[in-house]
């Protein structure tokens, strides 16, 4: 049994540790309280954040819920897994089928249930499957849930575990992602939206609105009030995870919880930058995720709290969602996982530092296929028959000059250093996966799904 703690010769001295993680669909770092944000959407996570450790520059291996859960619970970056949308030019909404994440990859939950701990997925997003919920024991995965039911039902499950049997409980939210349709407690914090009309309401719920250029006033206002509905929506998210953590009760002083995101949110940030560079099917400009791979979309919250064994602080290292399987992994004391991208971060508050590395994105779902490295501050961003994208973050953290043709030298090293990190990625799938997989599997049961999660008008 593996205990806070604990050593080989005294393995009972303390009560199992059980491990609570959320991803919320969606959810941009910088709109929350504790990343600085300044508008209240965030209370819970802002104090859960209080007492850990807290990253702020964590991304995720891929702009869209599918490939990126995908990375998150196999440590594996999309190269590797497959979890990925097939073919060069990517239309999701068009032609929504997946390659499945195969049985031969062990997911966090499997190794978690080897080890003895009871398992548990509470989704809601098609995506959390076709391979995702391997090893999950109990896995609900219900249509148009909100936070608040995925809370209850989280909290119930863990009701049903015996105290002292440790559990991996993972919580994924959707109310972030479009169509965002907050609570009217959430609405009245709110002053753009708390008095709309329903009729009003409906129309800034999603981005399919047309209306005129930048300077065209009922653009902004929509513009306004679209993410006025986007940070009402994530204190919907946040009040469930504050009960969520109440529902561990005595619990959380032994559980090692988890926040992060699988994506973040365009909200006209690149307008202008991806008009210019990109062709995206749905014909939209600097709004939603699976398209670039803008901070605001690889940019995501990582919170990680354990009272007594991980001590506050703020991290600025550059790290992936590839790392929360091993660093998850070492803290509990489990077998590590060989062959795989992600390393453990645990050194980093027990007093060591940890060696520069770059984070890599892959996997677009609309548009050209894209892959890209960041090796703070340079950002490079390549596209199959579309122009490289070369930004730096000291200079220009709002990633509005592409500098490619500046410095010529910088995006050849780092298209270089990609071309070696992606090959060493394919080099660990294709040990790990059976040569008998293959093949693509429709993405979500109904199309309605997906139209009701705004890809499909």
């Amino acid at each position: 049994m593996v205990g806070l703690g604990c050593s080989a010769s005294a393995p009972h001295e303390a009560p199992p540790v059980s491990v609570l993680i959320v991803v919320v669909d969606t959810l941009r770092a910088d709109h929350l309280g504790t990343y600085g944000y300044p508008i209240p959407t965030s209370p819970n996570v802002d104090a859960l954040a209080a007492g850990g450790a807290k990253f702020t520059r964590a991304y995720a291996a891929a702009p869209w819920t599918y490939s990126s859960v995908a990375s998150l619970f196999t440590g594996l970056l999309p190269a590797a897994h497959g979890a990925v949308l097939p073919g060069l030019v990517k239309n999701e909404a068009k032609d929504p089928v997946v390659v499945p994440l195969g049985a031969d990859f062990s997911t966090m939950a499997e190794r978690f249930a080897a080890a003895g701990f009871q398992t548990a997925l509470f989704a809601r997003n098609g995506y959390l499957g076709h391979g995702n919920e391997q090893g999950f024991a109990t896995y609900e995965n219900p249509k148009r849930s909100r936070a608040a039911d995925q809370a209850k039902r989280a909290v119930a499950w863990l009701e049903t575990v015996p105290t002292a049997t440790p559990f991996l409980l993972a919580v994924h939210m959707m109310d972030v992602h479009v169509p965002n349709r907050p609570t009217s407690a959430s609405r009245a914090l709110f002053p753009a939206i708390a008095a709309l009309a329903d009729e009003e309401r409906d129309r800034v719920e999603r981005f399919r609105v047309r209306f005129g250029g930048a300077d065209d006033p009922a653009g902004a206002m929509f513009r306004t009030r679209r993410t006025a509905m986007y940070d009402a929506s994530i204190r919907d998210v946040d009040t469930a995870i504050g009960r969520l953590l109440a529902g561990l009760g005595e619990r959380r002083r032994n559980t090692l919880v988890v926040i992060t995101a699988d994506h973040g949110e365009s909200l006209w940030d690149h307008d202008e930058l991806e008009r210019s560079l990109y062709s995206d099917p749905r014909r939209l400009r600097g709004v939603g995720h699976g398209q670039a791979f803008f901070e605001e979309v690889e940019r995501v919250p990582l919170i990680v709290s354990l009272p007594g064994a991980i001590p506050p602080a703020t991290h600025s290292e550059v790290v992936s969602l590839v790392d929360v399987l091993p660093t998850l992994l070492e803290q509990l004391g489990l077998a590590a996982a060989e062959n795989i991208d992600g390393r453990s971060l645990v050194p980093l508050w027990k007093g060591a530092a940890l060696p520069g590395r770059p984070a890599v994105f892959d996997s677009v779902c609309f548009g050209r296929d894209k892959q890209g490295i960041l090796e703070f501050p340079w950002k490079f961003t390549r596209s199959n028959a579309e122009p490289d994208l070369l930004v730096n973050l000291d200079d220009d953290p709002g990633e509005h000059a592409n500098v490619a043709s500046l410095h010529p030298e910088q995006a050849a090293r780092l298209a270089a250093a990609l071309d070696i990190e992606l090959a060493r990625s394919r080099a660990r799938g294709e040990g790990l996966r059976s040569p008998s997989v293959s093949g693509v599997v429709p993405a979500l049961d109904e199309h309605e799904e997906l139209k009701e999660l705004g890809y499909v008008e």
